[in-house]
């Protein structure tokens, strides 16, 4: 009874592993470090996409992972310095189109599958993003929708004194403005209707 068991749950597991073949592609710099990785399931589609480019030294430089819901490329984006210190990270996509502005996920298909080494980032940012000077000071942690700068933001000089501040609705700067000197003496107040 346990040996015809054994063979259902093995009859199970290989056929959802059927169709589903997990490629890897990895190319090195002279010095045998890795440069580049990509990291796919194929099987009808391309899903589960991650890309990773490397410095020299071996750190990674950035990675994405990327999917697909049929109207376009969503990623997941992180980028390094080459210290290895955090340079910015957050969530984006691409729209893809046809000549008549019809969107088309087999064109991301198709893409992606003859995509070379290449980190790529998002066209347009969407949600929380955050970016860093490479001594790690915050440089700002703000929000987007659909490519656009949204709510409040803040920038941050590299020595931690804040540059500006303002509220942004669909990409426009709304109401008061600041700008500040490094010092963090006001430089000057602009209001935005």
């Amino acid at each position: 009874m346990k040996f015809k068991l054994i063979l259902f749950i093995a009859f199970l597991c290989c056929n959802f592993s059927i169709g589903q073949e997990i490629i890897e592609d990895i190319d090195y710099f002279e010095n045998g470090q890795v440069r580049f990785k990509k990291k796919y399931k194929l099987g009808d589609e391309i899903t589960d996409l991650t890309v990773e480019a490397y410095y020299s030294n071996g750190k990674l430089a950035s990675k994405s992972i990327i999917s697909f819901d049929g109207n376009r490329t969503k990623y997941n984006y992180t980028k390094y310095f080459e210290s290895g210190k955090l340079y910015t990270s957050g969530i984006g996509y691409d729209n893809i189109y046809d000549n008549e502005n019809n969107k088309i996920a087999e064109y991301v298909n198709n893409e992606f599958a003859q995509l070379e080494y290449d980190s790529p980032s998002p066209e347009f940012k969407d949600g929380r993003w955050i970016e860093y000077y490479e001594n790690g000071q915050l440089k700002y942690d703000a929000d987007f929708e659909e490519g656009k700068e949204v709510g409040e933001w803040i920038t941050y000089f590299e020595n931690g004194q804040i540059e500006s501040k303002g509220v942004y609705e669909e990409g426009e700067k709304k109401g008061e403005w600041i700008t500040y000197f490094e010092n963090g003496k006001i430089e000057s107040k602009k209001y935005y209707q």
